[in-house]
């Protein structure tokens, strides 16, 4: 389980970083961190969680989990900033598995 842990704080923080929102709005229901958590999702799904593991650890439904997870391409591709977002944090992200090697 610590290694889901250490994945979950990389990304939070990766995430939280590059789009300057707390942690806690990210995870929250707040319309306005929709894009963010969708990004967040993405990356713990990629970086190897599962969806349950996901849900456990930003205390999102199963369904909320789902649709982030299956709505994220379509989401990129209709905006901009959500994809530069995403590709900077990614970056971080391979910069951060890189260092740690």
């Amino acid at each position: 389980m610590r290694i889901v842990d250490e994945i979950y704080c990389n990304v939070v923080k990766s995430v939280e970083e590059e789009i300057e929102l707390p942690a806690d709005w990210i995870t929250s229901k707040k319309e306005i961190c929709t894009d963010a958590r969708s990004i967040l999702i993405h990356y713990l799904h990629e970086a190897g969680l599962t969806r349950s593991q996901i849900e456990s650890k930003t205390g999102l439904s199963k369904t909320a989990v789902r649709h982030h997870i299956n709505s994220y391409q379509q989401r990129c591709s209709n905006n901009r900033m959500m994809s530069q977002y995403s590709k900077q944090i990614g970056r971080r992200l391979g910069e951060t598995t890189v260092a740690k090697r």
